[in-house]
C-alpha cells in the first residue's frame, strides 16, 4: 500500500491530532498511515518502526517544505509529513495528496525510489 493511499485509509478511524501518533482517540497523518497497515494505537514506539519498516523511502528522500519553503533546504519526508500536519495544521487528506505526488511508483515488484539528486532509481522489492 503507498504511504499516501494508507494516510487516506487511517484517516477515516479517528479524528486529527498534533504533536503525537496517537492520543485522545485521534491521530496524526503518520498515525493514521500506521493504523491503516496495523499499527496500534497503544503500542507507540513500535508503530514507529512500522511506519519506517514499511516506507523506508521517507527516511532518504529530501524535499522542501511545499508549505514555507524552508530555508534550510530540504528534510526527509517523514519529517515533513510531521511537520506539515503540527505546524502548518495541514489536514491529512492535503497531506495525502502531496504524498502522492512526490512517492515512488509500486509497479509488479519493482519500487522507484527518489534519489537525492532528483534521479529515480528502480529496484526490485523483497
Amino acid at each position: 500500500m503507498k504511504l499516501s493511499e494508507a494516510i487516506l485509509l487511517g484517516s477515516t478511524l479517528r479524528p486529527q491530532i498534533k504533536g503525537h501518533l496517537f492520543g485522545d482517540g485521534r491521530s496524526c497523518a503518520l498515525g493514521a498511515a500506521g493504523e491503516a497497515i496495523g499499527a496500534q494505537p497503544k503500542d507507540c514506539p513500535s508503530s514507529w518502526e512500522v511506519i519506517r519498516k514499511q516506507w523506508p523511502w521517507t527516511q532518504v528522500s529530501l524535499f522542501p517544505c511545499p508549505a514555507c519553503w524552508r530555508e534550510s533546504g530540504t528534510s526527509k519526508v517523514l519529517g515533513l509529513i510531521t511537520h506539515l500536519n503540527d505546524f502548518h495544521g495541514w489536514t491529512r487528506q492535503c497531506t495525502a495528496a502531496w504524498v502522492a505526488s512526490i512517492e515512488p511508483r509500486e509497479e509488479e515488484g519493482c519500487v522507484e525510489v527518489p534519489l537525492d539528486d532528483g534521479l529515480a532509481k528502480t529496484k526490485k522489492s523483497a
